[in-house]
């Protein structure tokens, strides 16, 4: 099972809906159906990545949690525009959560605004996620 959860994020205050292989998003236009959409191909696209990686740990030396969170907000930034200033801040709002839950796994990724309206964004992963990364970096440690 595949779901996602998103929180101040763009015009949606808060959404759980369980992905599936074919979806139809109706309602008014500015609603947030593109960014769920967006959204959906974003997860999706993260869980791919993953998988390919984990076919071969060895080719994947470079690879890191580090680098998987900052690689993730990049993604995100550039999906959505997150650099122009107008952007963000429409999509984000107060405190943003987005959570993708893949199977009993889950990628989380926060947006909590500062004191200086500078925004700053932190990535957690279920425990399963974690252990892979821990894989990887036992591997690179061995070689």
């Amino acid at each position: 099972m595949q779901k996602l959860i998103v929180k101040n994020f763009g015009p949606i205050e808060y959404a759980e809906i369980e992905i599936k292989d074919l979806m139809i998003f109706i309602g008014p236009q500015a609603s947030g159906k593109s960014t769920l959409a967006k959204l959906v191909y974003f997860y999706r696209k993260v869980i791919e990545r993953l998988a390919k990686s984990s076919i071969d740990l060895r080719k994947n030396m470079g690879y890191s949690r580090e680098n998987f969170s900052a690689l993730l907000t990049f993604d995100l930034s550039y999906i959505f525009n997150l650099g122009n200033y107008d952007e963000e801040q429409y999509f984000l709002r107060g405190n943003t959560e987005l959570t993708f839950f893949y199977l009993e796994n889950y990628i989380r990724i926060l947006f909590t605004e500062k004191e200086n309206d500078s925004v700053e964004a932190t990535v957690n992963l279920s425990e399963r996620f974690i252990e892979f990364f821990d894989k990887i970096d036992n591997l690179k440690s061995n070689s």
